[in-house]
């Protein structure tokens, strides 16, 4: 990794070459994982109910309950994961879904399953309540007020249709006198912002008049010290960004080649988004948001997806 050769360099020219077709193929990446969701997708919200944690009920509880019915039942094997404030529950097939739904709807013994199942959306039938999806406002200049964004957003929202803004956090101002708000909403509010606004909000505040552009962030977590991308129990220490080197940063590197540490691969640095590694987290981080199915499968509304993004 220390040692440069002419190989090395020839690699690294023509990777600069090619870097309006890494550009592409990260594109297609991105594509390729949409697609893939909106087939999961399908799938998981006609076999998944989900129950609410903020009523005084632990997932334990609400879960020892399904399984109880299941085993009674003869089902086949469910599957749980939680978030903040759901359980989800996705059973073997449609029909087992609808039969536990029966159930708990006309059964008089589970008040707790009663009383934690979210009712059903989408025309009455599903149960699948959808996860917050992160977006952020970037290069936002200080005298826009994080009130007046607020404002303005919820007066664009479609109340009837249950729109909700759930959390909105000002960044940090860079000494370029910029920051980045970070906010969560529900899918119906995420539909308004890229269907109605198309990813845009109209902002004015007396002279300040201006549009402000949203952006998803999907970007897994990466170690501003080592650059190792997810959770890992110890930080090996500070490393070179561009060849990975830990002997020294990245303002002293001065190798003419760059390496990753990811992917263990020359001709990109560890912060570069087309790096395979980066892409295949990246991808995962895709899986985690849900995204509304009608986004998924058209393909207009895929690629305002994808440009939407926010890959670094």
């Amino acid at each position: 990794m220390n040692s440069e050769t002419i190989l090395d360099i020839i690699h690294e020219q023509t990777s600069n070459i090619e870097r309006s077709s890494n550009l592409q193929s990260i594109k297609v990446h991105l594509k390729e994982a949409l697609k893939e969701q909106a087939r999961s997708e399908r799938d998981v919200r006609e076999k998944t109910v989900t129950f609410s944690l903020m009523k005084a009920h632990s997932a334990e509880v609400i879960s020892d309950k399904v399984l109880a019915y299941a085993l009674l039942a003869q089902m086949g094997p469910i599957s749980f994961r939680t978030s903040k404030e759901f359980l989800f529950a996705q059973l073997s097939t449609p029909t087992e879904k609808e039969a536990l739904v029966d159930y708990i709807r006309l059964s008089d013994n589970n008040s707790v399953l009663k009383e934690t199942l979210l009712p059903p959306v989408q025309g009455g039938r599903l149960h699948f309540q959808r996860l917050p999806v992160k977006l952020e406002l970037n290069n936002l200049a200080s005298n826009i007020k994080l009130d007046r964004i607020k404002s303005t957003l919820e007066s664009l929202f479609d109340q009837s249709r249950g729109s909700k803004l759930i959390m909105m956090k000002d960044g940090k101002t860079n000494p370029q006198g910029k920051r980045t708000v970070s906010l969560k909403v529900n899918s119906q509010a995420f539909s308004d912002i890229f269907e109605t606004m198309n990813g845009i909000i109209p902002f004015a505040d007396g002279k300040i008049k201006t549009n402000l552009f949203f952006r998803i962030n999907c970007r897994p977590w990466q170690c501003r010290d080592c650059f190792n991308i997810g959770p890992h129990p110890t930080c090996p220490g500070k490393a070179c960004a561009k060849c990975g080197n830990s002997e020294h940063q990245s303002n002293g590197c001065s190798r003419k080649t760059r390496f990753c540490r990811n992917c263990n691969k020359p001709g990109h640095s560890a912060r570069d988004a087309h790096c395979p590694r980066y892409l295949n987290e990246l991808s995962k981080e895709i899986r985690k948001h849900d995204f509304p199915l009608e986004f998924l499968q058209n393909s207009d509304r895929a690629n305002q997806l994808i440009k939407a993004i926010q890959l670094k």
